[in-house]
């Protein structure tokens, strides 16, 4: 029962992500490199394309990923500081969200840092405590961000705004992969 709860709650997560992509505006273009390498700014190895058609007969592959990354970059190490670190900041911050969530693959096992808001909730029947980091944004979704696992980092007080730094990794229920963050430093800001 409970993994069932999570899941559809993952698909609600997710399926409000695709919403989000397709009705975010956008105009085809490939962002130019930074003349000065900067983890703040969007690099070419994160391309924004326009949103995808409603209309059927205007979207014959019915594309459901309208972020599409780049590894094969020469831009792609840029997105990473020295230290091997995706720092998730405005003013890209949601593509970035929306871009990991839809492209896990390619970032599982690296690292990631962001601020936003620490979150818990109570979930299923056992009342399991989940922790999450996450931004409050206007659109279609709401709320961006991961869930987390503290290991032995204690927990902060509710709503506060911190920095969280993790290993993205994924976590299988029922078949389906979530994505999450596994905690190595949690910072109040």
């Amino acid at each position: 029962m409970r993994q069932s709860i999570r899941i559809a709650c993952m698909v609600v997560v997710l399926g409000g992500c695709f919403v989000l992509a397709a009705c975010s505006g956008g105009n085809n273009v490939e962002i130019p490199a930074p003349t000065t390498p900067s983890v703040t700014t969007a690099p070419p190895a994160l391309i924004i394309p326009d949103p995808i058609p409603d209309d059927p007969d205007e979207n014959p592959s019915n594309t459901l990923n309208p972020f599409e990354i780049n590894p094969d970059s020469p831009y792609w190490d840029d997105i990473f500081t020295g230290d091997g670190i995706l720092v998730l900041d405005d003013p890209y911050f949601v593509e970035w969200i929306q871009a990991i969530h839809m492209n896990r693959d390619l970032f599982l096992g690296r690292t990631v840092q962001f601020d936003g808001f620490f979150m818990s909730m109570l979930w299923g029947e056992e009342d399991e405590v989940i922790y999450s980091v996450a931004r409050f944004t206007m659109g279609c979704c709401g709320l961006h961000g991961f869930e987390i696992y503290l290991n032995e980092i204690p927990q902060p007080p509710e709503d506060t705004w911190v920095t969280v730094t993790g290993i993205l990794e994924e976590l299988y229920i029922e078949e389906i992969g979530v994505a999450f963050l596994r905690v190595r430093v949690l910072e109040m800001v």
